[in-house]
């Protein structure tokens, strides 16, 4: 029966209570009489025989009974056991398994489920603490920050980069093949150059920029090194080392960049100007060389002499008399001051030499000269440099005959050898202009001007790595 059964029974005398027959066994034993009223068990009782109610929370009440000092209580996928003792709930878990069982959140960090046990989501509710640097700029220092670079404004594409936006988010991609790279020395994928006797030769392959990239680098002994077929406006050769470059070859020279650089003017017909000879120029931000212009046919009776071509420091020569072609004009940017200069201008070619004019009927002008190549080497290792070096522009052609003009010579290339450490520099750089073409000495004609002198450094590099 139930306990309300169970009571109203009682209250009505219809529970009835077996005593012992005195008599039963002969004995004379006193009836029992219970000193305290069952009655008063029945509560307890009734509660033994349910089950206990689980909580969804941790108790807060003050229990009144032993039993309500016991409370259950499932949060979502955990169970906790919580006893009442101390003046206080103390909670105990219940859920079995190895490893950690429970996780707790701290400082800026939030866990779901609250509990930190079972399948947990840890989330990081901001960043705490955010210091601003040099170029940088923080909006705030904890929370939700905003960071701000305020150094560089710009970026500018160049030949094999590209570039999604010139300043805010920018995505800059580099095409393979390129001049442009991310480390100093290069990346060593043509493995060591290691010559010391005869002729080493490059086939440029009418490439405007020619890469190697080394191990190390090591020409010594009698070695020297030529390259055949350049770009018709010069070729940028390029030779990136990622260890040591010793360069102590004793071949006059060990390398000789004449020719190498940009064509000059081509052979005119008779009775006309000269042509402009070619200028080197794939990159925008080298600014613009430019070539030695052709001279007029006729000024007053007179034919001029074509321009020299510039290099990329300085200008060719304009030769006197009016009609005469113009010398060729280096880059906008020629001063040459550091080595971050030298990165960007890794070492441009020489341009070449403008025509003379022709004021014959029968004979044209003789070609402008050619200008030199030019050769840019990093050293990410020790560099030992003694040999002698060769970018000297080609000389004008002379005039053919008295009414013809002589052309302009081509502009010097250049050199530049960027190294980490130095172990000896008793290089010798030969980087002159080519002369111009003479003048037949008739009063005719006059003579053409001189390439201008190329350029040539060995820096230590300080910026790059």
């Amino acid at each position: 029966m139930t306990a309300q059964e169970f009571q109203a029974a009682s209250a009505s005398g219809k529970i009835q209570v077996d005593v012992p027959d005195e008599g039963a066994d002969g004995g004379a034993s006193e009836p029992t009489t219970p000193s305290v009223p069952i009655e008063q068990f029945i509560p307890i009782l009734t509660q033994l025989q349910s089950v206990q109610r689980c909580l969804t929370a941790a108790p807060t009440s003050i229990p009144k009974t032993f039993q309500d000092q016991i409370q259950f209580v499932f949060t979502g996928g955990n169970y906790y056991l919580y006893l009442y003792f101390n003046n206080q709930w103390n909670s105990f878990s219940v859920t079995g398994g190895s490893g950690v069982t429970q996780l707790l959140a701290g400082t800026g960090i939030s866990i779901s489920p609250g509990g930190g046990t079972g399948n947990v989501t840890i989330t990081n509710s901001g960043i705490t603490s955010v210091v601003a640097g040099s170029g940088v700029s923080v909006s705030t220092s904890s929370g939700a920050a905003t960071v701000t670079n305020i150094g560089v404004t710009s970026i500018v594409a160049g030949t094999n980069i590209s570039i999604s936006g010139s300043t805010g988010a920018v995505t800059i991609s580099a095409s393979s093949g390129g001049a442009a790279t991310a480390k100093f020395g290069g990346t060593g994928v043509d493995g060591a150059l290691n010559i010391s006797s005869g002729t080493t030769n490059f086939n440029l392959g009418g490439a405007s920029v020619f890469i190697k990239n080394y191990t190390s680098i090591s020409v010594t002994g009698t070695a020297n090194i030529t390259f055949t077929n350049p770009a018709s406006t010069g070729t940028q050769i390029i030779f990136r080392s990622q260890g040591n470059v010793t360069w102590t070859s004793s071949a006059n020279p060990s390398i000789d960049l004449g020719s190498l650089g940009s064509a000059g003017a081509a052979v005119n017909l008779p009775n006309t100007n000269g042509n402009t000879g070619s200028a080197f120029g794939p990159y925008a931000y080298q600014g613009t060389i430019t070539a030695g212009t052709g001279g007029v046919n006729n000024n007053g009776g007179v034919s001029r002499g074509g321009g020299g071509g510039a290099s990329m420091v300085a200008a060719g020569t304009t030769p006197v008399g009016a009609g005469s072609g113009t010398g060729g004009q280096p880059p906008t940017h020629i001063a040459i001051a550091t080595n971050v200069q030298f990165m960007i201008w890794p070492a441009i070619p020489g341009s070449g030499g403008g025509g003379g004019g022709s004021n014959s009927g029968s004979v044209g002008d003789a070609a402008g000269g050619n200008g030199a190549g030019s050769f840019y080497c990093e050293c990410a290792g020790a560099l030992n440099i003694t040999s002698i070096f060769n970018a000297n522009g080609t000389a004008g052609g002379n005039s053919p005959i008295s009414t013809v003009s002589g052309s302009g010579g081509g502009g010097g290339g250049a050199f530049i050898f960027l190294y980490n450490a130095l172990t000896a520099n008793t290089a010798t750089f030969n980087v002159n202009g080519g002369a111009g073409g003479s003048a037949s000495g008739s009063g005719f004609d006059s003579a053409g001007g001189a390439g201008a002198n190329g350029f040539s450094a060995v820096v230590q590099n300080l910026i790059w790595v």
